[in-house]
């Protein structure tokens, strides 16, 4: 089974508070991903990934690999930033800068 790495972060204000533990467990409790179908620009047909484990790693215990070879196979396949914002404004300002 293939598993794809995926480094995440947070805002400091969800980070605080009792709504990140929640929201990762919920979201680690939906892995692994199964069913995954999309269609190709160059192929007519669909293609379908039956399942597809994601190991979530914290962004701050990432490091930097020298070896191009393993640099590109166990890098992060996705970087993710949650934020919570109560105001569409806050958002606009503070997090689509980030």
């Amino acid at each position: 089974m293939v598993t794809v790495k995926v480094t995440y972060t947070t805002s400091l204000a969800l980070q605080t508070g009792e709504l990140w533990n929640d929201l990762f467990a919920s979201i680690a409790g939906q892995m692994p991903l199964r069913n995954l179908h999309w269609r190709s620009s160059t192929r007519p047909a669909i293609r379908t990934v039956q399942q597809l484990d994601i190991d979530f790693i914290p962004l701050s215990s990432t490091q930097q690999l020298t070896d191009p070879l393993n640099l590109f196979l166990d890098s992060p396949f996705l970087e993710i930033y949650f934020l919570a914002c109560d105001v569409r404004r806050t958002f606009r300002v503070t997090g689509c800068q980030k």
